[in-house]
This record gives structure tokens, C-alpha cells and sequence, in this order.
């Protein structure tokens, strides 16, 4: 009797972390490659910039996509790391949610997408960054930055750095 009331409070502790996890992402919980090692030293070998003046371009409710597909080249054998860094600048419709999402090769990188938080009444701009982590193998990858908003919201500047480090 006593394992099964532990089993069950652990089933149902669980249960609400899950809950609580999938709260503060549009991806309800997904997150990127977690074989990404947990820090060290790593060299900068390459940095892509991609970047816009894209004041009062629409956003559809779900996700929008900032850049097109950019390829990256990990040339160590070892793999590499693609770090990747984006800012970006909405004018929300209210009480909006709003995420910066990366992706590389079509998986969103590491920690997911976390919400920037709940937008405020139309009229005024709000930026919010992002900076992720992806472990991939020698060879192309893939890597793209998206937002994803609540409602429909107005895209302001923005710009996404795409860095491969070699560990």
C-alpha cells in the first residue's frame, strides 16, 4: 500500500510538471537536442548574420518565420556547436504572448521556446532576445529564427546571429 501511494504522488507530481513545462512555451514542453553538452571552452569558428528593417510587416497568430533557411558548415570532425542569438521587435495586439524560436536543421534548439512574456495594449513596440544552443555533427545544418505570437502583431527590426563553435 505505501509503494502505491508513492507511485501515485510521483505520478501526479509528474503530471504537473508537465503541465506546469508546457505553460511557459508555444511548444508545450518540446525542447531541443539534449545531448548538448553543459558548457566549456569552445572557439568561435563562423558567425552568420541575418537582419531587418521590417517595420509594420503583419504577424498571423501561430509561428512566423524571420529569415529563410541558412545553411551553416560544422567542419570539425568532433561536431560543433551552433550557438545562436536574435533580437527582435513587435508591436503586439494586447495582452498577447510572444516567443523567439530557433531551429536548426527543423528541430527547435535548446532551451525551446520560452515566452518573453504578455504583451502589452496595441501602440507600442517591445523588444525581446533570445540566445539557444545546438550540438551537430561535421557537415550542413540547417538554422532559421521564428516568432511566434498569440495574436495577430505587427514585426518591427530584427536580426538573428547564427555562431558554430568548435569545442
Amino acid at each position: 500500500m505505501f509503494n502505491r501511494s508513492i507511485l501515485a504522488v510521483a505520478a501526479i507530481a509528474f503530471a504537473s510538471f508537465g503541465a506546469l513545462a508546457a505553460s511557459n512555451s508555444p511548444l508545450h514542453g518540446a525542447r531541443g537536442d539534449s545531448a548538448t553538452s553543459g558548457g566549456g571552452t569552445h572557439k568561435l569558428v563562423n558567425v552568420t548574420e541575418n537582419w531587418a528593417t521590417a517595420a509594420g510587416i503583419g504577424l498571423v497568430a501561430g509561428f512566423n518565420n524571420l529569415d529563410n533557411p541558412t545553411t551553416v558548415k560544422c567542419g570539425n570532425s568532433g561536431g560543433c556547436t551552433i550557438i545562436s542569438e536574435a533580437e527582435v521587435q513587435i508591436a503586439p495586439g494586447s495582452g498577447a504572448l510572444w516567443a523567439i524560436c530557433m531551429l536548426v536543421d527543423g528541430n527547435y534548439a535548446n532551451p525551446g521556446c520560452p515566452y518573453q512574456g504578455t504583451l502589452p495594449g496595441a501602440g507600442s513596440y517591445l523588444t525581446g532576445n533570445a540566445r539557444t544552443n545546438f550540438a551537430v555533427a561535421f557537415g550542413s545544418h540547417t538554422v532559421q529564427t521564428q516568432v511566434y505570437v498569440s495574436v495577430a502583431s505587427t514585426l518591427g527590426e530584427w536580426q538573428s546571429d547564427y555562431g558554430v563553435y568548435k569545442p
